[in-house]
């Protein structure tokens, strides 16, 4: 018997757990976009980055391509495309190069990937795990 899937309702998962403690990384919310029938999916990533030394925490926003098969599973690949913005710059119409909004996204795109296969590890977890009060057993 194929196990059933789980309901529409679920246990949250924490998402400060998706980085490492000591990262300057915690993220937010994530979410696979399919991108239509025929377009490379991405993963959409909204995180804060504390930035450097000052302790400015930034509202950033991350578009992950790449590395994934056509159902978004995530490898643990690092050879994608990753684009970061940050999302108060991007808020305020600021979407010019090296003018504020422009960051390296290989600063940020293995943390970012780890994340992503993490959060599918932790919903696979919830959606098989029998004391998940949503799991309907097999």
């Amino acid at each position: 018997m194929m196990p059933k899937l789980k309901s529409s309702t679920k246990p949250p998962i924490n998402l400060s757990t998706l980085t490492h403690p000591h990262s300057d990384i915690r993220v937010e919310a994530l979410d696979y976009h399919r991108n239509g029938v025929c377009g490379m999916g991405f993963w959409v990533v909204l995180f804060k980055w504390k930035d450097g030394d000052d302790l400015v925490v930034r509202n950033m926003m991350a578009t992950v391509f790449g590395n994934t098969d056509d159902t978004g599973v995530e490898t643990v690949e690092f050879t994608g495309h990753c684009a970061v913005f940050d999302r108060d710059q991007l808020a305020a119409a600021n979407i010019q190069f090296a003018r504020g909004n422009s960051w390296r996204g290989d600063h940020f795109e293995r943390e970012l990937r780890r994340a992503i296969v993490k959060y599918q590890h932790l919903e696979m977890v919830c959606e098989f795990d029998d004391s998940n009060p949503n799991y309907k057993g097999w």
